[in-house]
Parts: structure tokens; C-alpha cells; sequence
């Protein structure tokens, strides 16, 4: 298989698996690119392949600045190496224990 990035390849994911064998799909998270062989990725799935906790605040970045993206919200992602989306993951929960 061509999964060669970080732990978390998302692979536990079952989501957009319909006819889309050897197509790959590109995504960035904080600048690192990631690939997928299905195009509909949830804010989970796209945690687990940074290997980030699903705890952090995902947000998706577009020309028109960006937006929070949920862990249940997905994308339909673009074949190709070019990434068709690009995240912004952050850990905002800790710092503040009440």
C-alpha cells in the first residue's frame, strides 16, 4: 500500500471506500500532506492520519480565511497529489483545567 506517513494512516475510517481504488487524495494538515485512496474524509479521519488526538479543534482553511470543522463534518475531496484541502489542527483544550 502507499501509506507513508505518521502513525494514525485512518485507515480505521470506513468512509467514502465507493469505486475509488487507485485514486489517491491529498489533504494538508498544519502544512504536513497526507494522502488518502477515498475521497470523503471526516474531521476524525483527518485527526487520526496527522496522528493527532481527536480532542484538538480542527478548522478548514479556504480563500475566504477559515472555519471550524467538526468531527463528524466531511469533505469530498479532489483526486490527484495536489492537496485538495488544507486544515488547521490545534490542542485548545489544555492550559485551563477547571
Amino acid at each position: 500500500m502507499q501509506e507513508n506517513e505518521k502513525p494514525g494512516n485512518g485507515q480505521d475510517q470506513g468512509h467514502g471506500h465507493d469505486g475509488d481504488h487507485g485514486r489517491r487524495y491529498t489533504f494538508t494538515v498544519n502544512d504536513q500532506t497526507y494522502h488518502v485512496d477515498h475521497s470523503v474524509v471526516t474531521g476524525s479521519e483527518v485527526l487520526s492520519k496527522a496522528g493527532l488526538p481527536q480532542e484538538w479543534a480542527l478548522f478548514l482553511v479556504d480563500e475566504g480565511g477559515q472555519r471550524p470543522f467538526g468531527l463528524d463534518e466531511s469533505i469530498d475531496l479532489k483526486p490527484g497529489e495536489r492537496p485538495s484541502a488544507r486544515f488547521l489542527a490545534a490542542d485548545l483544550g489544555r492550559g485551563g483545567d477547571q
